[in-house]
Protein backbone atom coordinates (compact mmCIF):
# COMPACT_ATOMS: atom_id res chain seq x y z
CA UNK A 1 0.00 0.00 0.00
CA UNK A 2 1.33 3.28 -0.87
CA UNK A 3 -0.46 5.34 1.94
CA UNK A 4 -1.19 2.87 4.51
CA UNK A 5 0.76 0.07 6.44
CA UNK A 6 -1.37 -2.84 7.78
CA UNK A 7 -0.32 -3.51 11.16
CA UNK A 8 -3.19 -5.54 12.90
CA UNK A 9 -6.30 -7.64 12.41
CA UNK A 10 -8.61 -7.73 15.22
CA UNK A 11 -11.77 -9.83 15.23
CA UNK A 12 -11.36 -9.43 10.99
CA UNK A 13 -11.21 -6.00 11.23
CA UNK A 14 -8.63 -4.31 9.13
CA UNK A 15 -6.42 -1.67 10.59
CA UNK A 16 -4.60 0.32 8.63
CA UNK A 17 -1.98 3.14 9.90
CA UNK A 18 0.12 5.99 8.53
CA UNK A 19 3.31 4.35 7.99
CA UNK A 20 4.89 7.65 9.99
CA UNK A 21 3.25 5.81 12.81
CA UNK A 22 5.05 2.24 13.03
CA UNK A 23 8.52 3.81 13.07
CA UNK A 24 8.42 5.26 16.23
CA UNK A 25 5.18 2.76 17.67
CA UNK A 26 7.78 1.86 20.55
CA UNK A 27 9.20 5.68 21.49
CA UNK A 28 6.56 6.39 23.71
CA UNK A 29 4.72 2.90 25.14
CA UNK A 30 2.37 3.65 27.54
CA UNK A 31 3.22 6.90 28.79
CA UNK A 32 0.57 8.37 31.27
CA UNK A 33 -0.08 11.02 28.41
CA UNK A 34 -1.12 8.19 26.60
CA UNK A 35 -3.57 6.89 28.68
CA UNK A 36 -5.05 10.42 29.45
CA UNK A 37 -5.72 11.03 25.54
CA UNK A 38 -7.03 7.92 25.05
CA UNK A 39 -9.87 8.37 27.44
CA UNK A 40 -10.60 12.20 25.90
CA UNK A 41 -10.70 10.21 22.48
CA UNK A 42 -13.14 8.05 23.79
CA UNK A 43 -15.04 10.46 24.96
CA UNK A 44 -15.48 12.99 22.42
CA UNK A 45 -14.07 11.83 19.27
CA UNK A 46 -17.46 10.75 17.03
CA UNK A 47 -15.66 8.22 14.47
CA UNK A 48 -13.93 6.58 18.10
CA UNK A 49 -17.44 6.13 19.63
CA UNK A 50 -19.05 4.70 15.89
CA UNK A 51 -16.45 1.70 16.24
CA UNK A 52 -17.10 0.99 19.82
CA UNK A 53 -20.58 1.02 18.82
CA UNK A 54 -20.38 -0.97 15.63
CA UNK A 55 -17.28 -3.39 16.84
CA UNK A 56 -16.49 -3.44 20.23
CA UNK A 57 -15.21 -0.66 23.04
CA UNK A 58 -12.38 -3.00 23.02
CA UNK A 59 -10.94 -2.68 19.33
CA UNK A 60 -12.11 1.48 20.09
CA UNK A 61 -9.83 1.35 22.88
CA UNK A 62 -6.55 0.16 20.54
CA UNK A 63 -7.54 2.87 18.01
CA UNK A 64 -7.92 5.52 20.20
CA UNK A 65 -4.49 4.46 21.94
CA UNK A 66 -2.83 4.06 18.59
CA UNK A 67 -4.34 7.57 17.59
CA UNK A 68 -2.73 9.03 20.82
CA UNK A 69 0.56 7.74 20.10
CA UNK A 70 0.97 9.11 16.74
CA UNK A 71 -0.27 12.34 17.76
CA UNK A 72 2.04 13.04 20.71
CA UNK A 73 5.16 11.73 18.88
CA UNK A 74 4.58 14.39 15.75
CA UNK A 75 2.38 16.56 17.45
CA UNK A 76 -0.71 16.35 15.07
CA UNK A 77 -3.98 17.49 16.79
CA UNK A 78 -6.42 14.74 17.08
CA UNK A 79 -9.40 17.06 17.47
CA UNK A 80 -12.15 16.46 14.88
CA UNK A 81 -12.42 19.08 12.04
CA UNK A 82 -9.04 20.18 11.92
CA UNK A 83 -8.12 17.47 9.43
CA UNK A 84 -5.04 17.11 10.90
CA UNK A 85 -5.45 13.35 12.04
CA UNK A 86 -7.93 10.94 10.01
CA UNK A 87 -9.77 8.53 11.74
CA UNK A 88 -13.11 6.46 9.92
CA UNK A 89 -14.01 3.18 9.86
CA UNK A 90 -15.22 1.54 6.48
CA UNK A 91 -18.57 -0.28 7.55
CA UNK A 92 -18.69 -2.68 4.80
CA UNK A 93 -15.27 -3.42 3.95
CA UNK A 94 -14.55 -3.67 7.73
CA UNK A 95 -11.19 -1.63 7.62
CA UNK A 96 -10.28 1.06 9.98
CA UNK A 97 -8.52 3.89 8.73
CA UNK A 98 -6.05 5.85 10.95
CA UNK A 99 -4.01 8.63 9.17
CA UNK A 100 -1.99 11.66 9.54
CA UNK A 101 -4.11 14.18 7.73
CA UNK A 102 -3.56 16.54 5.09
CA UNK A 103 -3.24 19.72 6.99
CA UNK A 104 -0.90 18.49 9.53
CA UNK A 105 1.56 17.80 6.44
CA UNK A 106 0.86 21.37 4.92
CA UNK A 107 1.90 22.60 8.65
CA UNK A 108 4.98 21.21 8.59
CA UNK A 109 6.01 21.74 5.26
CA UNK A 110 5.24 25.19 5.57
CA UNK A 111 7.13 25.59 9.02
CA UNK A 112 10.52 24.07 7.24
CA UNK A 113 10.38 26.60 4.06
CA UNK A 114 8.06 24.59 1.79
CA UNK A 115 7.93 22.97 -1.48
CA UNK A 116 8.73 24.09 -4.97
CA UNK A 117 7.54 22.95 -8.58
CA UNK A 118 7.45 23.07 -11.88
CA UNK A 119 4.55 21.74 -13.08
CA UNK A 120 1.62 23.18 -11.29
CA UNK A 121 -0.98 21.56 -8.97
CA UNK A 122 -1.02 17.44 -8.51
CA UNK A 123 -2.00 15.85 -12.11
CA UNK A 124 -3.88 12.93 -13.26
CA UNK A 125 -0.90 10.77 -13.86
CA UNK A 126 0.24 9.56 -17.82
CA UNK A 127 0.01 5.97 -18.86
CA UNK A 128 3.51 5.48 -18.94
CA UNK A 129 3.49 6.95 -15.12
CA UNK A 130 0.66 4.76 -13.69
CA UNK A 131 2.88 1.76 -15.23
CA UNK A 132 5.71 2.95 -14.12
CA UNK A 133 4.55 3.29 -10.51
CA UNK A 134 2.36 -0.08 -11.01
CA UNK A 135 -1.14 1.69 -10.59
CA UNK A 136 -4.22 -0.57 -10.26
CA UNK A 137 -6.46 -1.03 -13.53
CA UNK A 138 -9.58 1.30 -13.08
CA UNK A 139 -7.77 3.40 -9.65
CA UNK A 140 -7.65 7.31 -9.89
CA UNK A 141 -3.87 7.92 -9.92
CA UNK A 142 -2.32 11.73 -9.35
CA UNK A 143 1.22 12.83 -9.46
CA UNK A 144 2.83 15.88 -7.90
CA UNK A 145 7.07 16.08 -8.25
CA UNK A 146 8.69 18.73 -6.33
CA UNK A 147 11.61 19.32 -3.58
CA UNK A 148 12.38 21.16 -0.98
CA UNK A 149 12.67 25.29 -1.81
CA UNK A 150 15.71 25.46 0.91
CA UNK A 151 17.43 22.99 -1.11
CA UNK A 152 16.56 24.88 -3.89
CA UNK A 153 18.07 27.56 -3.72
CA UNK A 154 21.02 26.17 -2.14
CA UNK A 155 21.54 24.19 -5.40
CA UNK A 156 20.55 27.85 -7.45
CA UNK A 157 23.47 29.65 -4.98
CA UNK A 158 25.71 26.84 -6.19
CA UNK A 159 24.64 27.66 -10.14
CA UNK A 160 23.12 24.23 -10.74
CA UNK A 161 20.04 25.54 -12.86
CA UNK A 162 19.02 22.69 -14.72
CA UNK A 163 14.95 21.44 -14.38
CA UNK A 164 16.52 17.58 -15.06
CA UNK A 165 19.50 18.17 -12.68
CA UNK A 166 17.63 19.82 -9.80
CA UNK A 167 14.69 17.02 -9.81
CA UNK A 168 17.09 14.07 -10.09
CA UNK A 169 19.29 15.53 -6.94
CA UNK A 170 16.27 16.72 -4.94
CA UNK A 171 13.12 16.03 -6.43
CA UNK A 172 10.81 13.60 -4.81
CA UNK A 173 7.14 12.23 -6.39
CA UNK A 174 3.77 12.42 -4.34
CA UNK A 175 1.60 9.92 -5.51
CA UNK A 176 -2.35 9.56 -4.58
CA UNK A 177 -4.49 7.10 -6.01
CA UNK A 178 -8.04 6.11 -5.07
CA UNK A 179 -9.83 2.89 -5.46
CA UNK A 180 -13.12 3.04 -7.08
CA UNK A 181 -15.15 1.64 -4.42
CA UNK A 182 -13.65 4.00 -2.07
CA UNK A 183 -15.69 6.43 0.06
CA UNK A 184 -15.49 10.09 -1.59
CA UNK A 185 -16.31 13.33 -0.09
CA UNK A 186 -19.58 14.10 -0.58
CA UNK A 187 -19.75 16.22 -3.81
CA UNK A 188 -15.92 15.98 -4.97
CA UNK A 189 -14.58 13.57 -7.43
CA UNK A 190 -12.33 10.73 -6.89
CA UNK A 191 -9.55 13.07 -8.45
CA UNK A 192 -9.97 15.56 -5.56
CA UNK A 193 -8.99 12.90 -2.97
CA UNK A 194 -6.06 11.67 -5.32
CA UNK A 195 -5.20 14.96 -5.60
CA UNK A 196 -5.11 15.60 -1.95
CA UNK A 197 -3.01 12.36 -0.97
CA UNK A 198 -0.51 13.29 -3.43
CA UNK A 199 0.14 16.19 -2.07
CA UNK A 200 0.42 14.72 1.53
CA UNK A 201 2.66 12.08 0.21
CA UNK A 202 5.08 14.61 -1.02
CA UNK A 203 5.46 16.37 2.04
CA UNK A 204 5.63 13.43 3.58
CA UNK A 205 8.59 12.45 1.88
CA UNK A 206 10.32 16.09 2.08
CA UNK A 207 9.85 16.73 5.17
CA UNK A 208 10.21 13.39 7.33
CA UNK A 209 8.86 13.54 11.05
CA UNK A 210 11.37 13.99 13.76
CA UNK A 211 9.71 13.81 17.36
CA UNK A 212 9.29 16.90 18.58
CA UNK A 213 11.55 19.08 15.84
CA UNK A 214 8.69 21.55 15.36
CA UNK A 215 5.53 23.54 17.24
CA UNK A 216 2.89 20.90 17.79
CA UNK A 217 -0.92 21.73 16.76
CA UNK A 218 -3.65 22.86 18.46
CA UNK A 219 -4.90 20.90 21.56
CA UNK A 220 -1.06 20.03 22.25
CA UNK A 221 1.79 21.13 24.00
CA UNK A 222 5.68 20.21 23.36
CA UNK A 223 7.80 18.99 25.86
CA UNK A 224 11.04 17.74 25.96
CA UNK A 225 11.59 14.91 23.70
CA UNK A 226 7.91 14.78 21.99
CA UNK A 227 4.95 16.28 22.57
CA UNK A 228 2.23 15.68 25.25
CA UNK A 229 -1.91 16.81 25.23
CA UNK A 230 -2.48 20.14 26.42
CA UNK A 231 -6.17 20.00 27.84
CA UNK A 232 -6.07 23.36 30.17
CA UNK A 233 -5.77 25.44 26.81
CA UNK A 234 -7.03 22.73 23.89
CA UNK A 235 -10.53 22.79 22.89
CA UNK A 236 -10.87 19.19 24.06
CA UNK A 237 -14.57 19.48 24.30
CA UNK A 238 -15.05 20.57 20.90
CA UNK A 239 -16.49 18.77 18.02
CA UNK A 240 -16.37 20.31 14.31
CA UNK A 241 -14.83 23.76 15.85
CA UNK A 242 -18.71 23.74 17.99
CA UNK A 243 -18.53 23.69 21.48
CA UNK A 244 -20.61 20.65 23.20
CA UNK A 245 -22.97 21.83 25.60
CA UNK A 246 -26.01 20.83 27.61
CA UNK A 247 -28.47 21.88 24.44
CA UNK A 248 -25.69 21.32 21.26
CA UNK A 249 -24.84 17.69 19.81
CA UNK A 250 -22.07 16.54 18.37
CA UNK A 251 -21.51 16.26 15.13
CA UNK A 252 -22.51 12.36 13.56
CA UNK A 253 -19.90 10.09 11.85
CA UNK A 254 -21.15 11.20 8.54
CA UNK A 255 -20.83 15.16 9.34
CA UNK A 256 -17.07 14.24 10.44
CA UNK A 257 -16.34 12.26 7.89
CA UNK A 258 -17.74 14.29 5.34
CA UNK A 259 -14.95 17.09 6.60
CA UNK A 260 -12.23 14.88 7.43
CA UNK A 261 -11.92 12.57 4.48
CA UNK A 262 -9.25 13.70 1.41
Amino acid sequence: MSEQELITTDNEVTIETDPTFSSFLTTYGDRPAIREMSERLMIFHPDIQAIAKGLSPGVAKQIAREASQLCLVVGASPIPGLNELHIWFNEKERTIHLMLGKNYWERRALYFGGAMNYDGPPRAMSDLERQEYGVNVGDIAFIWPGYRADQFWKLLSHRITNRSEIYSLIGKAGIGTVNPKEYDKKGRPSGWTAAKRATADLYRQLFPVEPGDMPAGEGMKQVEGGYTPDFKNGHWNYLGGREQGEDERALSVEEINSQLFG
